[in-house]
């Protein structure tokens, strides 16, 4: 069941964390690719917020990909991957939402709370400013979490020389 190299094998959780997020940048960069082919109608931000963006999702894959070959760099840009999609904000003046791969997650606006389940969703927005009408909110995705407390448990015992499963 697991890949054994020249260090060990690797964890069941490592590719299932390292496929989520090459399957998640993957088809975020297939969404954005629609979006870029009316790219000569979009104004300076709409084409900056489309590079940003996908420079996420390529971060995204490159992560996966690196975790899966047991890469020192795999569980760093892992690390910044789950970190990004941590918390989601949107406000009347500013929104980022970033997910590659998948989201569950708490959400508390001002008019209320909600708990969302979002299975191996990519997607990703950014405005700056915001309409008046827009909701006020802060969404957490608890599965990030888990996966960044798993990542940083496995970056410390590789730097305590400690030899783990990754």
């Amino acid at each position: 069941m697991a890949r054994t190299s020249e260090t060990g094998s690797i964890s069941v959780i490592a590719i299932v964390v390292g496929a989520l997020q090459i399957f998640g940048g993957g088809y975020g960069l297939l969404v954005m690719s629609e979006f870029a082919k009316d790219v000569a109608s979009l104004p300076l931000l709409g084409l900056v917020v489309i590079a940003v963006i996908t420079v996420l999702f390529l971060n995204s894959i490159i992560a996966g990909a690196q975790l899966l070959r047991r890469k020192a760099s795999g569980i760093v840009l892992s690390i910044i991957n789950q970190v990004l999609q941590l918390v989601h904000i949107q406000s009347a003046a500013l929104a980022f939402s970033f997910t590659s791969g998948a989201y569950v997650g708490m959400t508390i606006k001002s008019n209320g709370f909600a708990f969302n389940v979002n299975a191996l969703v990519s997607s990703a927005s950014m405005s700056v400013p915001g309409t008046a009408e827009s909701i006020t909110a802060i969404s957490v995705n608890l599965l990030a979490l888990v996966i960044l407390i798993w990542l940083i448990k496995r970056r410390v015992a590789r730097r305590r020389n400690v030899e783990t499963e990754v």
